[in-house]
């Protein structure tokens, strides 16, 4: 199935439900006349139901890690204040300084990565 051949529900044009292609995840109608006609079976019924429900507690089990976003971001911003301190301390009276970058960037990953739950 192609891109231009995937389903969408004829009510709002949203995708079907992931294992069942019958039912439209947004507003839980049949998402064609034929979706319809097979739905008039009780036990394709309660499968549906349960695909649902599976994909609702899926969907509830994915979360934002608050804990590792807050250290992701402070790692990378006190890795960020080292190297522009040292830098700093070194352009006033030479020297060398030190970047951090390694920090820097796992620290936003951790960030980021918390974030996509």
């Amino acid at each position: 199935m192609t891109a231009d051949e995937r389903t969408v529900c004829m009510h709002c044009g949203e995708e079907p439900l992931p294992g069942s292609g019958l039912v439209c995840a947004f507003c839980r109608r049949p998402v064609s006349p034929r979706a319809e006609a097979l739905l008039s079976d009780p036990e394709l019924q309660a499968a549906v139901q349960r695909a649902f429900a599976q994909a609702m507690y899926e969907s509830s089990q994915r979360r934002i890690d608050w804990g590792g976003f807050a250290l992701g971001v402070t790692i990378a911003l006190v890795a960020l204040a080292i190297s522009l301190g040292t830098y700093d301390s070194a352009s006033k009276g030479g020297g060398t300084y030190v970047v951090f970058w390694g920090a820097v960037l796992w620290g936003g990953w951790k960030a980021l990565k918390s974030l996509a739950g």
